[in-house]
């Protein structure tokens, strides 16, 4: 049910704790001007960069220019700075009221951290009659089922709140009780631990629990249909297959086959671009000619035809698996190299040529000695690795060999021969190479120099890491003895 009543159209929790809160509040009387002048600022910072699009005067600005920053999946992410500052901070004050000691002081500065805390809560539990309870998504909703969803909503919240009073007054009184001798500090902090984690617990079992992680043998997702048997019949190097119902929202097929479609949250760009320009109007299409007259229409797909989509899926049945005679295969050779100025004109040309004679290049980009090139040879995928391809050429010319792979210049290098090769990028988003004549042997392999770099600098951390820890424990039992 719907029982989530902001404005947000997509939504998750970040549960920082009632006690936490609590105790944040009280490290907020009780740190130091030291601590508060670095962990405030981040504290706010995290709250606001979770705004997003909210605030967009500066997160706008952040997203452009922060390094890394626009990979986030969610910019809510940015709340977990908040929560991890708020427990530092919280506990940070808690060691100092403890190292004070009884006094008069150390009780008025608990009594300010529980009422701004533990009466915000028990005011939300016996006002909630204040707030309306109604959402965007209640317009989708049956009249009849309004009601009880609004009541449903307003006895969470009530719910809610009198359970993090009840957290927030038995972490006040095992602190007080602390500061009175009443119990002892060891106890006392064993308890204090028991109810953040009781408290933290409970809340994210709603989300992530048993249920989570328990198969259903009944109801296998990733079983094998009768239509992914038949084409994994198929043991070819290399082949993709295009599954007709929501491919872009479907992780199954990928999980069998290499597929056009598959869901990730961050696609690149250039594909969602090809999908939502070429790729999806040439699915409808195929969809429509399947409809009408049981066949694939026989011109119109140059997109899917220039991915390499050997077999369509159009249910999990073996008769809805179609086979693709058409599908250029791992790679070709074109004649014609039609050059343009700029990615939108180099998009669009890309939905309208016929792919398998002619590529499209922007000139802006890549400098091409000659547009015109032999078709006649043959180009063969030997070996095929998720970060290593080989091929084999026979042509009989200079010939524009156009590769049936993504174009990602960040780490991908081409060699002929062994002979370092530039590869330009053609239709958009993949890969070609100007090859010569006769027969060559060609690789592409994934070697991103910030891959190395960063696997030398973690290698050398670690090691210093354990050197470190090593060198430590010797000094602690005795076997090294550093000179005063």
């Amino acid at each position: 049910m719907p029982t989530y009543w902001g404005d947000q159209p997509n939504t998750a929790p970040y549960y920082a704790g009632a006690i936490i809160c609590f105790l944040f509040v009280l490290g907020l009387t009780l740190a130091d001007k030291k601590n508060l002048a670095w962990t405030l600022p981040m504290i706010v910072l995290g709250i606001v960069l979770s705004w997003g699009s909210n605030f967009s005067s500066f997160n706008g600005f952040i997203f452009d220019y922060f390094p890394g920053y626009n990979k986030f999946r969610s910019v809510t992410f940015a709340l977990i700075i908040s929560i991890v500052l708020m427990n530092l901070l919280g506990f940070i004050g808690l060691e100092k009221l403890l190292t004070k000691g009884d006094s008069k002081q150390a009780l008025h500065q608990i009594l300010i951290a529980f009422g701004f805390t533990g009466g915000l809560s028990l005011l939300l539990a016996l006002g909630a009659g204040i707030f309306s309870f109604t959402g965007n998504i209640d317009a989708q909703l049956p009249d009849w089922l309004i009601n009880p969803i609004m009541a449903d909503r307003k006895a969470l919240l009530q719910g809610d709140a009198f359970r993090s009073f009840i957290f927030i007054l038995l972490a006040a009184g095992l602190i007080v009780a602390t500061l009175k001798n009443k119990l002892k500090y060891s106890i006392a902090s064993l308890l204090l631990v028991f109810l953040v984690l009781i408290d933290s617990w409970t809340v994210d079992k709603r989300l992530l629990n048993e249920s989570k992680f328990s198969r259903n043998p009944q109801r296998s997702y990733f079983t094998p249909t009768d239509a992914d048997k038949l084409i994994l019949q198929d043991k070819s190097v290399d082949y993709r297959v295009f599954n007709l119902i929501n491919p872009f929202n479907d992780a199954r097929t990928s999980y069998f086959h290499e597929s056009l479609g598959g869901y990730h949250g961050a696609k690149i760009r250039r594909y969602q671009d090809l999908i939502d320009h070429c790729l999806a109007n040439e699915q409808q299409e195929v969809i429509t000619n399947l409809r009408a007259t049981g066949t694939l229409p026989a011109t119109g797909m140059g997109v899917i035809n220039m991915l390499n989509t050997r077999y369509f899926i159009a249910g999990p049945s073996a008769q809805a698996v179609i086979p693709n005679p058409g599908a250029y295969g791992n790679a070709w050779t074109v004649a014609n190299v039609q050059l343009v100025s700029s990615p939108d004109e180099e998009l669009s040309a890309t939905c309208e040529i016929d792919t398998t004679t002619t590529a499209v290049v922007d000139r802006s980009k890549f400098k091409l000695p000659k547009s015109k090139y032999t078709a006649d040879g043959n180009v063969t995928l030997t070996t095929y690795e998720p970060n290593k391809l080989t091929y084999k050429t026979i042509l009989a010319g200079d010939a524009f060999v156009v590769f049936s792979e993504i174009y990602y210049p960040k780490g991908w290098q081409a060699t002929i021969d062994d002979k370092p090769a530039t590869i330009v990028r053609a239709n958009y988003v993949l890969r070609a190479l100007e090859v010569p004549a006769g027969k060559h042997d060609i690789v592409f392999t994934f070697k991103p120099a910030v891959y190395s770099y960063g696997n030398t600098i973690t290698t050398a951390s670690s090691l210093l890491l354990i050197l470190i820890v090593l060198g430590t424990l010797f000094v602690e039992l005795g076997f090294i003895k550093l000179k005063k």
